[in-house]
């Protein structure tokens, strides 16, 4: 997860990133719903429509421009421009299902294991009468 998402910003900038990041919420969620019988509301699922609108939005001005590049001529540089953008959506591709298998894995894991983080949420509080006070 960690080397596809280095992989990923290695080719594409920040804010793509950032906008394709969103589509591992989108595929953790299904993965909940596929393997432990979760369900997606409609609200829920108009808010992942809006998020797959804003990486096609994203994606198509990354692809318009390198298109407007290799059309006013078939350089070199347009060419690899080309190869630049198509590698970085598919590390980004890569990072979203490895990003979704890492957290779904994980919660296989806690529901295997009725793990509970129960004492981390909720400390016991702190009893001081058993501490001498060095001062008097």
């Amino acid at each position: 997860m960690i080397y596809t998402g280095n992989k990923a910003l290695r080719f594409l900038s920040v804010p793509v990133y950032t906008i394709f990041k969103n589509l591992s919420i989108i595929t953790t969620a299904y993965g909940e719903v596929l393997w432990f019988g979760g369900s997606v509301n409609p609200l829920t699922l108009a808010s992942f429509s809006l998020m797959v609108l804003s990486s096609v939005v994203a994606a198509w001005a990354d692809i318009k421009y390198a298109i407007s590049a290799s059309s006013e001529g078939a350089s070199q540089a347009s060419v690899s421009s080309l190869r630049t953008l198509n590698a970085g959506y598919a590390w980004m591709f890569m990072n979203v299902f490895c990003s979704s298998a890492y957290l779904l894995s994980i919660r296989k894991f806690t529901k295997k294991t009725n793990f509970s983080n129960w004492d981390s949420k909720y400390p016991k509080p702190y009893d001081n009468s058993k501490t001498t006070d060095l001062g008097q």
